[in-house]
This record gives C-alpha cells, structure tokens and sequence, in this order.
C-alpha cells in the first residue's frame, strides 16, 4: 500500500513537471517517462494536517530535474529548509533587508534549469546590481515546487514562507492551477488503480501507466462528477485561505492566455488588499529558444525574459516602497 501511495506521488509530480504544452495549446506532449529510485528519494511527505499528499522537495539533497554533471560543483540542490535556492536565508530580517517570496508550481520552482538560472535567482541579482532604493538587501526566497495546486502552494507558504516575514509575494499562477485539486485528483487515480483489473481498461499495474493517460482520466472523471463551476470555487476557497493569513503586497503572475473566468476569480478574492496587483509576464511560447526543448517549461532564456520583466514591472510600477 504505502509503495503504491509513493507511485502516485512520483506519477503526479512526473506528470506535472512535463505537461508544458498542457497548458498553452492542451497537447500531449509525454515522451518515454521512468519512474527512477532517485525520484522517491529526492521528497518527503510533511506532517499537514488533511493534506494526505502533500510533498515538499527533501532538504539538502540534490535536486532530481537536472543533469548529474551540474551537481558535481555543490550547487543546484535543495537548501536545509527545502527550497530550490543557492544559499541559505536567514529567517530573522533586518531592517535594510527588502524580502520577496515566490509561490507556485514548476513555473516558480524553475524545472529543469540550474538553479542560478530560474527567475528568482535572476529577479535577486538585478534588484542587487540595480537596486531600487539604496543601501537596501533584496532577497528573493523560491518556494516553488513541481505538481503544485493552488492548495499546495498555500500551505507551502504557511510551513515554510510565513517565517520569513516577507515584505512582498510574488504568486506564479498558471491555467493547470485552477483546473487541478491534487487532494482529490491522487484520490481518484488510486480508485482507478483499484478498478482497472474488474473493467479491464486501464493496464493493471500502476507501474506500466502512462502517466498522461492517468492523469487524464482522473481530471475526466472528477470534471465530469463534479462540473468545473464546483472545482473553480474550491480554488476560489484556497485564494481566500491565502487572503486571510497574508493581507501585505501581493503581484499575482500569469502568462497572458489565463482563462478570463480565472483571472476573474483571482481579482475578486484579492480586491479589497489595496497592495494587490495583477501581473502578465511575457509568452514564453512564440520563441521556442525561451522553451525547454520538447516541453514547455521556461529555458534558461525564458527565465532571464520574466525575471527582467518582473524587475522592470516592479520599478515602473512603485511596487517596491523605500523607507
């Protein structure tokens, strides 16, 4: 039981990491996938209450998503407080110290590129290089993590993002995060694990799926059950638990083909915080140089264009307040 509780887990994060085109154009685009040791090794479960899947990156361990070539120089791995950062941050701030935390799911996280590349990494050095008001420490601290929902996202911020005190949060949303419940979508995958062997559809060992093909059908079945006007409103749920335990600056990022009933939903729950802003950062999807190859996920370009976008974003728009 507890080997195929740790499938699931692996398959939803396999499948999430790679969907890419999933979210512009609603194409497949999974090649051959393996589900290797290294994979279950590389997270671990967190103690949350009624978050029966919940998984964060294992601290200090190296990360899973990127060459072994680029590891050899101690960089690229999960910091002591599991986040995909350089360094370490300290979780008192002082007073000259302008602090940024980044939410989101492997569009935050910054899959498959060198940590120093992804768009928290990019966004810190510019603030650093250029900075906005003088004599000011900018920190960026990443908290993304590959296969985030929105629910997700809210309680890695509640562990691990509160104690830091930010003074700004950058939220990275994209269409997959409103149409997906990982709660209820690792629920029903494992109800057709359990199923596949009296109907004879779906192959009988979870270990041979297709990971696209069961994530496709558990979203078929619970969209079909539920309706999406149901899944839309839990997502509105977790953007008011957010509201409620954080009130300070808040930039929501998206590309800009959101769904307009999505962007909707996020301007409505967060219209009455003054700091709030709504943010498009630049397609990634008319140069394919800004993709990784055969995904969708930002490359190392894709990353420099948003993390210049969002410096630029935050100087004209006085997001940044100097004391």
């Amino acid at each position: 039981m507890k080997k195929t509780f740790i499938l699931l887990i692996v398959t939803q994060v396999i499948v999430v990491v790679v969907l890419g085109f999933e979210i512009y154009k609603k194409q497949k685009v999974l090649g051959t996938v393996s589900i290797s040791p290294t994979t279950r090794n590389s997270i671990i479960f967190s103690g949350t209450a009624g978050l029966k899947y919940f998984i964060e990156p294992k601290p200090n361990s190296p990360r899973i998503d990127i060459p072994p070539e680029l590891l050899t120089d101690g960089k690229n791995h999960i910091n002591n407080d599991s986040l995909n950062e350089e360094r370490e941050y300290k979780i008192e701030k002082n007073h000259s110290t302008f602090r940024i935390v980044a939410i989101g799911d492997s569009f935050t996280y910054g899959a498959y590129v060198p940590t120093q590349e992804n768009w928290t990494e990019v966004l810190e050095r510019r603030l650093l290089e250029t900075p906005m008001c003088p004599g000011v420490n900018f920190e960026v601290i990443n908290l993304g993590m590959s296969s985030y929902d929105l629910q997700y996202s809210l309680e890695r911020f509640r562990l691990r993002g509160q104690k830091y005190n930010p003074d700004l949060v950058l939220w990275f949303m994209i269409q997959n995060d409103f149409e997906m419940v990982n709660e209820m979508l690792l629920d029903t995958q494992e109800k057709i694990r359990l199923q596949v062997g009296e109907n004879g559809g779906l192959r009988s060992n979870i270990k041979d799926y297709d990971p696209y093909e069961l994530w496709q059908t558990g979203m078929a079945q619970i969209i079909s059950h539920y309706g999406k006007d149901y899944l839309l409103e839990k997502q509105k749920g977790f953007l008011q638990e957010f509201n409620k335990i954080y009130a300070d600056p808040l930039v929501v990022l998206s590309f800009p083909f959101l769904a307009p009933e999505y962007q909707q939903t996020v301007n409505e729950v967060f219209q009455n915080n003054a700091n709030y802003r709504y943010h498009e950062v630049p397609t990634i999807y008319e140069d394919s140089s800004l993709m990784i190859s055969g995904d969708g996920h930002p490359s190392v370009l894709g990353h420099k264009l948003i993390g210049e976008d969002l410096y630029d974003y935050l100087r004209k728009n006085s997001v940044i307040f100097c004391d």
